[in-house]
Parts: structure tokens; C-alpha cells; sequence
């Protein structure tokens, strides 16, 4: 690739090159300005703020070169060799051999899983992640920074909130003000639609990349603007000049927030039917209020971000957990949601968490604490030992929320607790004690000791809380209306799937039938009380048995026949629905949910 360049000679710059695009490869190269520098250090992310774990992103480099030049702008200068000792798993040391001109450091990138926190290139677009791509140079982090995209003939576009430069090559030119901006700002490249709309005064862009013709763009901008200005109107202040909704409808999952922009990753097909476009609308909803909450209103432990090592701390339920209760109910509040659909969103947090065994493990501090070396790293025992601080944090804040305008008589809510938090702490970062400081002030003393009760132990929320004050109920539903599809009325206590037409055993639920029992994970069913049991006859089985039969089952242990004595059991009762409870009060509801939404 050409790595000649028309820069200021004095300013880092990173040019990227997409020839290899197809091979899901990216060509680097890095100039940096040498100043009589004996050595110089580049150091390599080994996670990425938003995504709390350790990814060593330098198992993605294919090959990695240095030498020195006298003339960057200049392909046929010559170039000397220079020798890049490594120091640990991401740093390289560089030992100059002239005083002046530039080092070019050039490196190779694979580039291909497919998540908002990594990077992925094909023949169609690219999608950059900062931490994933760029290294720092030491000394250096706070200088600003070049950044040159040389795409392929066929790509005409990107997006990032980089401040975008001109250039007279087909190149695209951004200006990083320094290498945390550059790690805060996810690019994208190659032919996408966008939408442009500005609410209060203040520019955004829906980027959509992949989606074809199954998403109504237009629709989708209307939507997010609606979200915009709900959250705008919610914290009473907008904190950047510009932001980007870079929306990828790559059949994956997930969003990752920044300080300007978000990524978003969704099926192309999500706008077609209800339920999974207000998924979108969620996550949509969720990315953008981490603009304030954890982006800029930061716990303190994470002011300032080590690019290498863990920062643990127990706040992440309050950035996260409170996150994931406002994102629905301002979709609610936006009108973009019915209260049933909210109710329904909220209904299946509570399940969820109610069938987590774990949820009497871990307690929420503990489950910030300790997302470093859990959170993104289940396995088959994950439901029993740990809990979600997304999921029980939501329903925490639901609480708080109830218990706080109780206390007050609605004079405050949750909401003037988490604006009160942005006032104090978004310059300096907070700690649970300042949090729950908050709460003692605008609340009671009562309700801090109860809250840290809460945050601390592993143990059954009462729920009851917030039905009271917001009127509402648990409402039976027929087995047909059921989220769960079971198709009997016994529960084994366990998750099998079929492999290569064989069965085998995927979850055991803690103090179930299937843990009494002995059964354990990746044992092969065979017969069920004498009888061959088939991928395609499981779990329909169970429909002949009833609760307390005990029953023998035939198994395979790594090739080890094994007999073992099951007592089934009752199938748990989740056949409920949250809904208004048209003969309580409404008042505090009206408050809550907002007097439009009534």
C-alpha cells in the first residue's frame, strides 16, 4: 500500500487501508514524528470502555514491521529498518536510528468477529473499533491525531463523530483530539444510508448499514428522534455538539455506548415484526442514555480509563441497571410504546430473574464487581451462581423509584436522583456512598439503610414495593397466553438439545429434579423410565407423567451407561402478567408513567 502522506509534520496519523477488505485484513501504518526519542513505546488495548472485559486485541496482529523515514510525503524515500522489541503481550519498543524525520510503524489486522466491541471488515463495508485497532504511544496520549481511511474503489462513505477533515484524495481524513477521543469514536465505511435530523438545536445521523430493503429508514429516524428529544427533555441538557446512531444489520446483537455515537447491531429483518423493532427502540433508547449515565457521569474508578488492566468497582448495577429501567419507560413516555407492551417488557425482566437460581448467590455489588471474569464469560453453571446487573439492577431501580416516591409523596422520584447525581458528580465520578448519599437526602435515612440492604445481599426482591404504589397486579393467564411453552405440567429441572440426533444435557437448574437426581451437564439421554427417548420425542415425553413420579433414566456419561432415580417435579408457575390495577390509585401511576400515557 502507498503510505505516503500531506500532514502536518508534526502530528501522529494512523492511515488505514482496506485493499484486504475481502480477506477481513487492515494494512496500518502509523507515523510518528521523531524528537531525538532514544525509544519509543506503543501499547496495544487489552479492553474497551463499555465492555468490561480483558480481550487482548493483539492476538488480531498478523505482523508488525518499524523503520525510519526522512520524508513522509514522499513514497520513494528511503527507509531504514528498525528493531521492535516486545515487552509484555501488547506493548512493542521501538529503538530509532536517526534523530528526525518519522517512525513508521506498519502492522496487519485480522478482522472478523462480528460484535459492537471488536472489529470486522468484508468486500461490502468496514466497522472499526478504536481500542481493537489503535495503539497509543507513550507519552502521547494526549496529543491530537491523524486518521486516514484508503478505501476500496467501490466504497463512496463513512461515518464516525471524528471531526472529518478535507482532503482532495478520495481518502477520508479525521482529526482525533487526542487517542482517548480516538478509542471513544467507532468508524464505519463503505456505501450506507443515513438520515439526518436535529433536536434541540443539535445535529444527529442514523447510519444504517446492511438492512436492504426491509427497514422503513425513515420510520426508524423518526423513531430515534422522538427518543432524543424524551431524553433531552429528561436530564435538561445536552452534552455534545453532534451524535451518531451507527445502526449495523448484521444478523448479530448487542450496542456499545460513546460519548457521540453509539453502535447498534440488529437483524435486518427486526423492523417486520413488532416485538423485535421495540427491542431495537430499546436498545436504541438504552445506548443513548448512557450518553449521560457511565459515558460522562462516570463511578469514580473509572475516571480514569487504564486501557490495560481491570478497573473494578460496584457501581456498574447503577450505570447499567438504571440504564436498562429508563431506556423502557422513556420509550413508554415517548408514546412509543403502549402500557402493556411496557408492562409485558417488564414482566419478562422480573421472570427472568426469578429463574436465575443465581439470584440467591450474588448480590449486585458483587455482580459489578466480579463482570471482569463472569459477565461476558457464561457457561453451563452461569444461571446458578451469578445474577444479571442489567436485569436485577432494572428491577432495583424500579424499586427505588416506588419506594422514593412513597416516601416523599411524590414529591421526588428517581429521576431527580440520578439528575442530582449528573449535578454533583460528573466531573469528579461517584461511589455507591455518594449515590446512596443522594438517596438519604432527596428520600430518608430509612430508605438508604434499605437500599444497601438490597445492593448487598443475595436475596428475593419484594415486589410488592412498587405494586402498591404504582397500582398494579399479578394477573393469571390462561396456559395458552403463556411466554412459557411448556407443553407439560411436571418439570425435570433441566435444558437438553439434540447433537447429531443424540441428546444431550446443557443446563441443570441448582436444587431442581435433574440436580437431585445426579444429572449432569453434557450427559447423552437415553431412555426415560425403559423407553428410548429421541431429539424428536423430548420433552413432549413428560406430557404422560405427573408431579412426584419417580422415574428412571438411562444415560450416557462419556461413553459410561449410568442409571439414575428422578422424582419429577412441579412445573414452576410463571403464567403471570403485570397489569393496571384499575381499583387502586392512579395518582402516583400518573406521576410514574407520565399523565399522557394514562
Amino acid at each position: 500500500m502507498s503510505h505516503s502522506l500531506s500532514v502536518p509534520p508534526s502530528i501522529l496519523t494512523y492511515v488505514v487501508d482496506f485493499v484486504d477488505s475481502s480477506r477481513h485484513l487492515a494494512n496500518i501504518a502509523l507515523w510518528i514524528p521523531l524528537h531525538h526519542a532514544d525509544e519509543i513505546e506503543l501499547a496495544f488495548p487489552v479492553w474497551t470502555p463499555g465492555s468490561y472485559m480483558v480481550r487482548e486485541y493483539t492476538r488480531n496482529i498478523e505482523a508488525i514491521k518499524a523503520s525510519c523515514c526522512d520524508d513522509p510525503s514522499s513514497f520513494e524515500s528511503s527507509r531504514t529498518p528498525v528493531d521492535l522489541r516486545r515487552d509484555g503481550k501488547n506493548r512493542w519498543i521501538a529503538s530509532p536510528t536517526q534523530s528526525h524525520g518519522w517512525l513508521l510503524v506498519e502492522y496487519t489486522l485480522y478482522c472478523r468477529e462480528n460484535s459492537v466491541r471488536t472489529n470486522w471488515l468484508e468486500s461490502d463495508y468496514g466497522f472499526i473499533t478504536g481500542a481493537a485497532t489503535f495503539p497509543w504511544i507513550e507519552g502521547a496520549a494526549h496529543k491530537p491525531i491523524h486518521v486516514i481511511l484508503a478505501m476500496p474503489a467501490h466504497w463512496n462513505n463513512a461515518a464516525s463523530s471524528l471531526s472529518r477533515q478535507p482532503n482532495q484524495s478520495k481518502a477520508v481524513h479525521y482529526l482525533a483530539n487526542s487517542y482517548h477521543d480516538l478509542v471513544d469514536s467507532p468508524i464505519v465505511c463503505g456505501n450506507f444510508e443515513q438520515r439526518e435530523f436535529e433536536v434541540s438545536k443539535h445535529r444527529h445521523l442514523l447510519v444504517q448499514v446492511g438492512a436492504d430493503d426491509l427497514w422503513d429508514l425513515d420510520r426508524a429516524a423518526q423513531d430515534v428522534q422522538t427518543i432524543v428529544a424524551k431524553q433531552h427533555e429528561f436530564w435538561g441538557e445536552v452534552p455534545y455538539d453532534a451524535y451518531y446512531f451507527l445502526n449495523l444489520c448484521t444478523e448479530a446483537g448487542g450496542g456499545l455506548e460513546h460519548d457521540n455515537s453509539t453502535v447498534l447491531m440488529c437483524s435486518r429483518w427486526a423492523m417486520r415484526r413488532r416485538e423485535s423493532y421495540l427491542n431495537w427502540l430499546a436498545l436504541v433508547s438504552h445506548e443513548f442514555f448512557h450518553t449521560w449515565n457511565v459515558r460522562r457521569l462516570r463511578p469514580r474508578a473509572l475516571m480514569n480509563y487504564d486501557y490495560e488492566s481491570e478497573q473494578f468497582f460496584e457501581e456498574l448495577w447503577i450505570a447499567e441497571g438504571i440504564t436498562s429501567y429508563f431506556d423502557d419507560l422513556l420509550l413508554l413516555r415517548s408514546g412509543l410504546c403502549s402500557i402493556d407492551e411496557y408492562l409485558a417488557r417488564l414482566t419478562a425482566n422480573i421472570q427472568a430473574v426469578q429463574n436465575a437460581p443465581g439470584r440467591l448467590v450474588q448480590d449486585l455489588a458483587g455482580a459489578s464487581w466480579d463482570t471482569w471474569i463472569k459477565h461476558y464469560r457464561p457457561d453451563e453453571n452461569s444461571h446458578n451462581s451469578r445474577i444479571s446487573y442489567y436485569l436485577k439492577g432494572c428491577l432495583l431501580a424500579w424499586l427505588l423509584d416506588a419506594k422514593v416516591r412513597h416516601q416523599t409523596d411524590n414529591r421526588v422520584a428517581l429521576d431527580d436522583i440520578v439528575r442530582q447525581l449528573w449535578s454533583d458528580y460528573r466531573h469528579t465520578g461517584y461511589t455507591l456512598a455518594d449515590f446512596e448519599d443522594i438517596v438519604e437526602s432527596l428520600s430518608s435515612k430509612e430508605t438508604r439503610q434499605w437500599l444497601d440492604q438490597q445492593v448487598r445481599s443475595a436475596a428475593d426482591l419484594d415486589l410488592s414495593i412498587a405494586l402498591q404504589q404504582f397500582g398494579l397486579k399479578f394477573q393469571q393467564l390462561p396456559e395458552s397466553e403463556s411466554a412459557f411453552k411448556s407443553v407439560t405440567k411436571v418439570w425435570i429441572g433441566s435444558e437438553s438439545t439434540p447433537t447429531e440426533g443424540k441428546l444431550y444435557v446443557r443446563r441443570v437448574f441448582r436444587n431442581s429434579p435433574s440436580d437431585r437426581a445426579g444429572l449432569n451437564v453434557d450427559d447423552e439421554l437415553i431412555s426415560f423410565d425403559g423407553y428410548r427417548v429421541t431429539p424428536d420425542t423430548w420433552p413432549s415425553r413428560l406430557e404422560v407423567y405427573e408431579p412426584d413420579d419417580q422415574i428412571e433414566l438411562l444415560i450416557s456419561r462419556r461413553g459410561k451407561i449410568r442409571k439414575l432415580q428422578i422424582v419429577l417435579g412441579r412445573k414452576p408457575q410463571h403464567n403471570w402478567q403485570l397489569e393496571v390495577d384499575s381499583k387502586a390509585d392512579s395518582i402516583s401511576r400518573q406521576h410514574w408513567l407520565g399523565a399522557d400515557q394514562i
